[in-house]
């Protein structure tokens, strides 16, 4: 029998063995453990112990009661305590312990445990360390508000200065002191593979109607890598983070934004819902779904979505709940506007989406949001307007994608036959329209693709949901099952889970190795750090780097190989990825998501049950190993992405669908400030040669960093003649990058006086993506003293495109390597 929809989860799989990891996941062996909560001083001790002990049914003390009398009047008044004075109070700490251990009974006791040879003390066969981590500002402050207890923040430089970290030696675990005690008992829980008691709340447990089935293998360790990057995010952006979070639970706190509107403000909200509706609104019984839709017909994924405010109204309708369409934003299309003066708007489309975004719930009328967008800049820009209003639940609900259409291999063929003058307009018209060809997403593994691929990683789609075709029964049901979801999600409900809780430093995490995993697009180097940067989270090209070392690839799909999204989705798709990266320890198990707690969810895949939805187990084998491969037979041990650096700057290189042999290129620079120079260069036969091609004078400040698709099929047939090639660009390539070594987002760009500037054509340019490298091959101090050459153009050159209308952003926005923002290079001290 398979669940009811969504998926949930529960701790009924057997626990495992410990690891000797302190920074790694571990199981608990047969015999009954006792958990020590540890840390210093304000780290939550007590408060995380009494939930894990009320949601597990275990035996709890807490080790300040056990404290002699002299040791509590000494710290109340602000002596530090000696060894002399902690020995007798870890003997009965520990003899505590060697009673539940003797009787094979769990229990749980905090103590502050900070030397590793008081934990010897304390160690038993059945002993797991829990240390609770927290940076010297967020300790001091909790400290400092306690009024009932006789620790003095005085104390804390003591404790600090005395802590010693887990050894190996020890078993244990790390837990992130500043997340909510509810977030770090469940993280508790899972990675421990423990049982919550019968009848439990505790997170993770199953909840009526969802199945009790699990596949998860709860006893892998995290790789180290991800564990050691996703520890520096956390503390990088503690005092971020903690004003985002801050931000967002004072929104919470003041309940349902519509209950503080005037009377007349609240009638001109639901003046044109029905009397049914208005009463129930005006009662606050009944959440309000706001749709935020990307709607046009242009864009041949977003048509769909005509038809969607009707499902989802119903479905919202049927769950107790109301909607209305909140508003719409707007989206570009890459595919139209590639090569076209209209490109130079799309990225800033991102931004201009997600301040629409915020004006469309801006109404004070809203306890839950569904985003509707699939495409390029679409998606990054409802999740960055949506996490503004991270109280509030949300649920990102795709399209799917169209039916493959000619093979991807032969549509290139022939683009390259034109772009030689070797087929007509008409012959590579037919060949386009065969490939672009209905409604749904374009097949080709781009941004549009990886923008869904990551949603469904980062939990933010319901499990499954990415790619079904538009036009399946499946979709729709999957549609109708996104706005049930986001009504149990609210306030109002008893599953409240606010978008600004599910996006955090682990699930970017577990979107940057999807996106890895998959040799997902380069324009998320963008996207990603925007995005997380607006969550208060601190994302930076090199964590994409460390994480891309020990991510392997996983998948091949165009332009990466001759496949498409179907192909990838017909071998086993979303489901049998994530439950790799889960099992190979690369993806963090212990998420929020949309779908509850947890991403094992996210093993199973949808089907129709009669006209219902359900869900059943995922695929635990591949089905195409030349699409899809498990984590022990990868295309490639490392990511399909690399950060260059050098003494151009630093420069993202999408190493995915480029040979090995074209890994390292070095050849003299031919310069041009304008794309639309270049391939007329290429098409009068001037660039039969050996070249690196620097398209200067592309980035954010300069022209809104278009893509630069165009050069492909030219650079491609230079390669293709045996030359050795390359491109390298302040600019962006498409989220459809192919066979060239393209080193792009180069930061910082040649606007901002960046040394790409002071290249001439001849000077050798060595891009070595093995090494990670990009350097012009001059004498450092020759180079420096060049004089910037070359200009972006100015407004007036560009009337009537529209690009005037943007010139606000161009002196705004951030860098490359920060995600290319106005939003967050102008907010930078608020965010």
């Amino acid at each position: 029998m398979y669940s009811s929809t969504p998926p949930g989860l529960t701790n009924s799989t057997p626990p495992a063995r410990v690891s000797s990891d302190p920074h790694t996941p571990v199981g608990v062996p047969g015999p009954q453990p006792v958990l020590v909560v540890m840390g210093v001083s304000g780290s939550g001790k007590s408060t995380v112990a009494a939930l894990l002990a009320s949601q597990l049914g275990w035996d709890f003390v807490e080790g300040d009661d056990l404290h002699p009398a002299a040791n509590v009047a000494k710290m109340a008044s602000g002596t530090p305590l000696t060894d002399e004075d902690r020995w007798p109070w870890l003997d009965t700490v520990s003899s505590w312990i060697v009673e539940h251990t003797t009787a094979d009974l769990p229990g749980i006791v905090t103590c502050s445990a900070l030397k590793k040879k008081y934990r010897d003390v304390l160690r038993e066969q059945n002993v797991i360390f829990v240390h609770l981590v927290g940076s010297k500002d967020l300790l001091g402050a909790r400290m400092s508000a306690r009024l009932d207890h006789y620790m003095p923040a005085s104390l804390l430089d003591s404790q600090l200065d005395t802590l010693e970290p887990l050894d190996s030696d020890e078993r244990g675990i790390l837990i992130d002191a500043a997340r909510p005690p509810d977030e770090e008992a469940a993280r508790i829980v899972t990675m421990l593979g423990l049982r919550p008691a019968a009848g439990s709340s505790a997170p993770g447990a199953a909840t009526s109607g969802q199945s009790t089935a699990r596949t998860p293998n709860t006893t892998v360790a995290m790789h180290p890598v991800v564990e050691a990057v996703t520890r520096r995010i956390i503390e990088r952006s503690a005092q971020s983070r903690a004003r985002y979070l801050a931000r967002i639970d004072a929104a919470a706190e003041q309940g349902p934004t519509r209950g503080r509107l005037g009377c007349a403000n609240l009638a001109h909200g639901f003046a044109a819902t029905g009397q049914q509706d208005k009463a129930a609104l005006r009662a606050f019984v009944k959440p309000n779904i706001g749709i935020v839709s990307s709607y046009n017909d242009v864009l041949s994924a977003h048509q769909p979505f005509a038809a969607y405010p009707a499902i989802l109204k119903d479905a919202v309708r049927k769950a107790g709940g109301i909607a209305q369409v909140a508003g719409g934003v707007p989206a570009m299309c890459d595919g139209i506007t590639q090569g076209r003066d209209g490109m130079q708007l799309s990225l800033f489309s991102r931004d201009l989406i997600a301040m629409a975004t915020g004006v469309a719930l801006a109404h004070d009328l809203f306890d839950g949001a569904l985003l509707l967008g699939v495409c390029d800049k679409i998606v990054p820009g409802l999740v960055i307007g949506a996490l503004a209003f991270g109280h509030l639940p949300a649920i990102l609900v795709p399209t799917g994608p169209m039916s493959s259409g000619i093979p991807n291999k032969e549509k290139s063929r022939i683009r390259e036959l034109y772009a030689e003058g070797l087929a007509d307009r008409e012959q590579l018209l037919e060949a386009e329209t065969a490939s672009y060809h209905s409604a749904g997403t374009c097949t080709f593994y781009g941004t549009a693709n990886s923008n869904q691929m990551l949603m469904e990683v980062m939990g933010l789609h319901l499990p499954g949901a990415s790619f079904v075709s538009p036009d399946s029964p499946l979709r729709e049901a999957l549609t109708a099952a996104a706005a049930r979801q986001v009504v149990a999600l609210t306030e109002l409900k008893d599953r409240y889970t606010p978008i600004g809780r599910v996006v955090d430093e682990r699930s970017i995490i577990n979107g940057v190795v999807a996106l890895l995993a998959t040799g997902g697009s380069t324009n998320h180097t963008l996207h990603l750090p925007a995005i997380a940067a607006v969550a208060g989270i601190q994302l930076t090209w090199q964590d994409f780097a460390d994480l891309s070392e020990v991510v392997p690839l996983l998948v091949r799909i165009y332009p990466n190989g001759p496949a498409d999204i179907n192909h990838f989705h017909a071998a086993g798709g979303t489901a049998f990825l994530i439950g790799q990266l889960l099992d190979a320890g690369l993806l963090h198990p212990d998420v929020r998501t949309v779908a509850g707690a947890g991403l094992d969810a996210y093993r199973r895949e949808p089907v129709l049950d009669g006209n219902a939805l359900s869900y059943r187990p995922g695929p635990t084998e591949s089905l195409d190993t030349d699409v899809l491969r498990p984590a022990s037979a990868p295309f490639a041990p490392n990511g399909g992405l690399r950060i260059l650096d050098g003494n151009l700057g630093s420069a993202v290189i999408k190493v995915a669908a480029v040979a090995t042999e074209h890994h390292v290129i070095q050849a003299p620079a031919v310069v041009f400030d304008d794309q639309h120079v270049f391939l007329a260069a290429f098409e009068a036969g001037e660039l039969d040669r050996d070249l690196v091609a620097v398209i200067r004078y592309q980035g954010p400040s300069a022209n809104g960093m278009p893509e630069l698709h165009k050069l492909t099929p030219a650079l491609g047939i230079l390669q293709d003649r045996g030359y050795q090639v390359a491109l390298v660009t302040d600019g962006r390539m498409s989220g459809a990058s192919g066979k060239i070594p393209a080193a792009i987002h180069l930061t910082p760009e040649a606007a901002a006086g960046g040394p790409i500037g002071r290249i001439r054509d001849g000077d050798l340019v060595r891009l070595n993506a093995t090494a990670g490298t990009l350097d012009v091959l001059l004498d450092d101090d020759v180079f420096a003293a060049r004089e910037i050459t070359g200009a972006a153009l100015d407004d007036v050159s560009w009337s009537g495109t529209g690009r005037e209308l943007f010139s606000v952003f161009r002196r705004q926005v951030g860098p490359a390597d920060r995600g290319a923002s106005v939003i967050t290079n102008t907010l930078e001290g608020v965010l």
